[in-house]
Parts: structure tokens; C-alpha cells; sequence
């Protein structure tokens, strides 16, 4: 046996190491050691005595985070102990799907927190519209909009609608801006739900944020079809983007941009920028 104990899966231990594709399940169990350990200050088992670290790897299940780490959300625990699994094959199968199961449990915190925080206000929407947001917000997975009875027809949180291209830029921009806007939701497209332009004019942002570098769609023309469209004929729009020239510049502001952000852009700036621009809409 090879390896750091602390770190060692129980099958390399036993000398019956996974190969192939199967091999990952090891790599997933060493990498649930490094994560618990960013967690809790310590890997789940550490000891003076070797033969006695080895012990606990193989029969001892890790001791639970949250025992540790009262403030440790139990999502987050569950994938973590997942990948602690003794058996490989109850583990993630891969570093893909380990990291879409801590985005999974990212999201219901940041859900239940921004639920928690939310600060409605009136927005006057017909049925149909009304309707066709309740159908994509589902679709997204947003939370529901709150409702008060009053005299305006619905209040609804405002949204932040943010066009960008998938990767961990478009979740970190993403998750920073929730947690800097505790009072609009923000919607990342494209949703796959439907084009761009339709989701934009049944969510009737309260901003759009909009990427230079999408694969898809057209900044530019982008931009002018928000204009023309009666839904978001004013609705403020922010481009970010690297390196922009002056004709690019030029014509973003043409077809009626608010503002032009440098890329990279820090998320703190950008929340900034578009209560900005909401304000002076």
C-alpha cells in the first residue's frame, strides 16, 4: 500500500484497487477526505498510529460534520459523507458528477436564504403574464414569487436577468450576485426552457446583464431586440466584455446599453452597477 493513510481509499488498503473508469471512485474518496477536511480543520481520521488510521478507514464510518461543524448545511454534508462511502460504487461516480450534486446543494442554501431575505415590490402584470412567468420560473427552478393581497394587481420580486455562457464564471458571478442583491432574483440564461428573447420578455427583468463572449446569440442584435420589444423597451441593460474597441463601444451604445463593463468584472461592482442603473430607470 502507497499513499497518505489519512487520504487512502478502503479498497487500495484491502490491495484490491479499482481500474478503468472505477478507478475515479477512488480518486472521489480522496477527494471527500480534502473537502471534509476544509470543513471541519482535520480529516475525518487522523491517529499517531498508522495501522490504527488504516483501521478506521476500512470499517469506521467518518465521524459526522455537522457534529463538527454545527453551521455545516446538510446538503452539503450528505454529498460530502457520500464520497466517504466505504463501498465505491455507493460513491460519485466521477469529479463531474460530485461537483453537479455541491452545485445542487449550493443552490437549495442560497434558495433558502435569499427566500429568507427577499423584499417584494409592485409590479402591475396581466393574467396571461402572469401565467407564462409562473410556467418559466418553474421551469428555471426559481422560487415562486411571493404575493400580497393589496390593491396593485401582484407584487413580485424583481429580476436580474444575467445572459452569460455556462462554466464556473456564470455560477460564481451567479451565486455573488444573489447574496449582493437579497431583494431581486437572478435568473441565468440560457435556460433551455426557451430562446433568450422569448424568456426576457415573459420575465420582464428589472435588469439584464448581458456577455460579449456568447456562442449563441448576438450581443448586439441581442440589444436592439430588447429595445424594440414593448415588454423591455426600457429595461436597463449592462454589457460586460474584454477588451472592447471603440466601434464595438459605439454601437453597443447605439442600440441603447446603459453601461459597458471591462471584463473581468468583479461581482461586488457589478451589483453595484445595475442598482445604478435600476434606480435611474
Amino acid at each position: 500500500v502507497s499513499g497518505t493513510p489519512q487520504y487512502l481509499p478502503p479498497e487500495d488498503i484491502r490491495g484490491t484497487p479499482l481500474s478503468g473508469d472505477d478507478a475515479r471512485r477512488s480518486d472521489i474518496y480522496a477527494l471527500g477526505i480534502t473537502l471534509y477536511e476544509l470543513i471541519a480543520g482535520r480529516p475525518p481520521f487522523s491517529d499517531d498510529n498508522t495501522a490504527m488510521v488504516l483501521h478506521h478507514q476500512l470499517h469506521d464510518p467518518p465521524p459526522r460534520l455537522c457534529d463538527l461543524r454545527p453551521d455545516v448545511p446538510s446538503a452539503f454534508e450528505q454529498v460530502i459523507m457520500r464520497a466517504l462511502a466505504k463501498d465505491p460504487f455507493q460513491r460519485q461516480s466521477s469529479c463531474g458528477e460530485l461537483v453537479v450534486e455541491l452545485a445542487r446543494a449550493r443552490d437549495q442554501v442560497v434558495q433558502r436564504s435569499r427566500k429568507s431575505m427577499q423584499v417584494p415590490v409592485t409590479a402591475e402584470l396581466g393574467p396571461a403574464i402572469q401565467e407564462s412567468v409562473s410556467d418559466l420560473y418553474a421551469t428555471m427552478k426559481l422560487p415562486r414569487p411571493p404575493l400580497l393581497q393589496s390593491q396593485q394587481p401582484q407584487v413580485m420580486v424583481p429580476v436580474v436577468a444575467l445572459v452569460l455562457n455556462g462554466g464556473p464564471l456564470r455560477d460564481g458571478i451567479a451565486d455573488a450576485l444573489r447574496l449582493a442583491l437579497p431583494g431581486s432574483e437572478v435568473a441565468v440564461l440560457p435556460s433551455g426552457s426557451m430562446p433568450v428573447l422569448d424568456a426576457l420578455q415573459t420575465l420582464r427583468p428589472a435588469c439584464v446583464v448581458i456577455d460579449m463572449d456568447l456562442l449563441e446569440e448576438s450581443p448586439f442584435e441581442l440589444c436592439a431586440q430588447l429595445r424594440s420589444a414593448a415588454a423591455t423597451a426600457r429595461t436597463p441593460i449592462l454589457v460586460i466584455g474584454e477588451e472592447l474597441g471603440a466601434e464595438e463601444k459605439a454601437m453597443l451604445t447605439r442600440v441603447g446599453v446603459n453601461k459597458l463593463l471591462p471584463k473581468p468584472v468583479e461581482p461586488t461592482r457589478l451589483s453595484v452597477e445595475i442598482n445604478k442603473v435600476m434606480a435611474r430607470a
